[in-house]
């Protein structure tokens, strides 16, 4: 979906792959993880609406993959 960010849902946390990582790393301040070869950011699920509220603020689309 190249109109929108993914969020994968994996255990309690979701995951932000690529280049929709990218943006999240400069919109939310998410860390990049370094332990694994491809990039992406993550955050615990308890967090998930508010930033789904800013990304959609500031113009963005947002879906779920549970």
């Amino acid at each position: 979906m190249f109109d929108k960010i993914l969020f994968f849902k994996l255990g309690k946390f979701y995951e932000i792959f690529y280049n929709d990582a990218i943006i999240c790393h400069n919109v939310l301040d998410l860390v990049f993880m370094h332990e694994v070869k491809w990039l992406h950011v993550g955050f615990p699920e308890k967090r998930m609406e508010e930033y789904i509220d800013r990304l959609v603020a500031l113009g963005y689309k947002v879906a779920v993959v549970e």
